[in-house]
């Protein structure tokens, strides 16, 4: 491949569809029919067209779905995931087995809910008049602040506010704090999957990093 295709490849936007999926997957416990869905293998071959020209990415898509066909009982699979997930990011492991899925968290002076950050991504949603379905958590949770990136990506080409509340998004809040909460998802989780997940969210952040500084 030419060396300016490379430069063009590795400075590429991301797929909108990744981040509402991976906004699903950390908004709430797994059920055995998303569990299904991560095994077809039309998932696999879907994520691998979505990820062209990053082959980084497409290793990690393809971990967190060889860790997502364990062959356990599917019902076994759905409890420990679920116990995976209360520890994580509910606090049922409590401070030090746990990863705050909140901005405000890192981001704050105090390490507490409702700073700043949230106050910030509220404003966000409602310049866009982006209201998120069935929201019941903070606006600077990681599933919010992801599905909000990739209704803002879907809008960025024909938009140019939706292209600017994108970059501040990325630039003023994910590209600030995701990276600890990823670093403490792969420490932390013992079940490997939202490990792995939290390693494609790294990946698709640094092409966005790629990206924002070759404009």
């Amino acid at each position: 491949m030419p060396t300016e295709s490379l430069d063009k490849a590795a400075a590429a936007v991301p797929d909108p569809a990744f981040y509402q999926w991976l906004a699903g997957l950390f908004i709430r416990e797994q059920t055995e029919e998303t569990l299904a869905v991560l095994k077809a293998p039309e998932t696999r071959t879907e994520f691998h067209d979505l990820a062209a020209g990053n082959d980084v990415l497409r290793g990690r898509l393809n971990r967190l779905i060889d860790v997502a066909a364990n062959p356990a009982d599917p019902q076994d699979q759905v409890l420990d995931l679920a116990s995976a997930y209360a520890r994580l990011f509910l606090g049922a492991g409590g401070s030090r087995e746990g990863v705050p899925p909140y901005e405000s968290v890192y981001t704050g002076a105090d390490g507490r809910l409702y700073q700043e950050a949230t106050a910030e991504m509220e404003a966000l949603l409602k310049e866009q008049g982006l209201w998120l379905a069935d929201r019941r958590e903070p606006a600077d949770h990681i599933a919010v602040e992801l599905e909000l990136l990739a209704q803002l990506t879907a809008r960025a080409a024909d938009d140019a506010d939706a292209a600017a509340r994108r970059r501040t998004l990325l630039g003023d809040h994910l590209l600030v704090w995701a990276w600890e909460f990823c670093d403490l998802c792969r420490d932390r989780d013992r079940s490997g999957f939202y490990a792995a997940a939290a390693e494609v969210l790294r990946t698709l952040l640094e092409a966005e990093e790629r990206a924002l500084k070759a404009h």
